[in-house]
């Protein structure tokens, strides 16, 4: 997985992981609910589904800086003036109101996680968008990327426009048109919650 197309090799290992290695997925979401006794917490993702993920008590949680999510989340909603539910330490969160904001995929952390995905490989080559299959856009995510009506989006084909627009927007210092270099990485579903 160190070889360019011509054999030689890179110049710096990938810096998503080895081929082996296992790697989590991160997506928009939000705890709706959650118990620092028996450090289960109940998460909720955008596409409306939720899981019950065991965490940290609140004790591993204070002694651990690096592990704050709920801590920060439990200032959120104390500063949003979240009502207790009274005799209890838990927020009342029957009015949707009340719930957490949606938290953005880069904040998400491991214990939120419900993808574990397996990197089974790595190649570093060109982007060359105009080589890429309509499959292979479609498991980059194509289908979801939003078109602009009166987009012009014939002139090279639907899926390859549609990606080349949104990397274009997500990486403007490396367009579609300069054929950057990239780490392309496959792998297989481990874990699905």
């Amino acid at each position: 997985s160190n070889l360019l197309e011509d054999g030689l090799a890179h110049p710096y290992p990938c810096p998503y992981g080895e081929v082996g290695d296992v790697i989590w997925v991160k997506e928009i979401h939000r705890p709706i609910g959650w118990s620092f006794d028996d450090g289960d917490v109940l998460i909720q993702y955008k596409d409306a589904k939720s899981s019950r993920r065991e965490i940290l008590t609140e004790e591993e949680l204070e002694s651990n800086p690096n592990d704050d999510y709920l801590i920060a989340i439990c200032d959120e909603l104390i500063a949003r003036g979240v009502p207790m539910i009274e005799g209890t330490e838990r927020f009342d969160m029957e009015d949707k109101r009340n719930l957490p904001y949606w938290r953005s995929a880069r904040d998400m952390p491991k214990l939120a996680s419900r993808l574990s995905l397996e990197i089974t490989e790595i190649k570093f080559e060109r982007l060359n968008v105009l080589a890429i299959s309509d499959d292979e856009f479609k498991a980059e995510g194509a289908d979801h990327f939003s078109v602009v009506p009166g987009q012009e989006i014939e002139r090279i084909g639907f899926y390859p426009a549609l990606f080349s627009r949104h990397w274009d927007v997500k990486y403007p210092n490396y367009s579609c048109g300069s054929n950057p270099w990239v780490w392309r990485i496959k792998y297989r579903l481990l874990v699905s919650i």
